[in-house]
């Protein structure tokens, strides 16, 4: 929301505003306690922020652009792979034929996510691009409480419960801006 309001003059209505005070209410509700700054977590939002304005801003197609994004960092991975190679730690070959399959078909299941992610990147404004970044670690979230029953203290759930509010209201603003148009 901040990248969208800051760089491209994206306006907030009042539910969005609303929704970024619990969205940070929360975060911080969860940061405070712990004593340290989630230098992890931070850094993973602004790089997917910065990847998505990128998106956004790129004046390529979203496959060229996906396409050149592999190019660069192909020597990169190239260079990792040689690496691995010389360390005997590459295990390409032994693995059995499915195992392989899987490997090989991981390629389409990372592509794909990250092509229509492009191509939405370019639809929508950034606020709704960075609130639908909670998907992800709400389905993680929900995975690790409800099937690998993972403890959740009541102090951790009040963190939470205020993001998602923060969500809700964000969803609920743009269902009430949309009703208006």
């Amino acid at each position: 929301m901040f990248v969208g309001r800051l760089i491209l003059k994206e306006q907030l209505n009042k539910a969005q505003l609303l929704a970024l005070l619990f969205a940070i209410s929360g975060i911080l509700w969860l940061a405070i306690p712990a004593g340290q700054i989630p230098w992890v977590a931070l850094i993973l939002a602004a790089s997917f922020c910065i990847y998505g304005l990128i998106r956004k801003l790129a004046p390529m197609e979203p496959l060229s652009g996906l396409a050149l994004e592999t190019l660069l960092m192909s020597p990169f991975a190239i260079t990792y792979l040689c690496f691995c190679y010389h360390q005997n730690i590459l295990v390409f070959s032994e693995l059995n034929p499915l195992q392989m399959a899987v490997l090989l078909c991981s390629g389409i299941a990372t592509t794909l996510p990250l092509l229509w992610f492009a191509m939405g990147a370019r639809r929508i404004s950034m606020s709704l691009l960075g609130m639908l970044q909670y998907i992800s670690p709400t389905l993680q979230f929900l995975c690790g409480v409800l099937i690998f029953n993972e403890t959740l203290s009541a102090e951790r759930a009040v963190g939470y419960i205020l993001v998602w509010i923060g969500v809700g209201v964000f969803l609920l603003g743009m269902k009430k801006a949309g009703v208006k148009r």
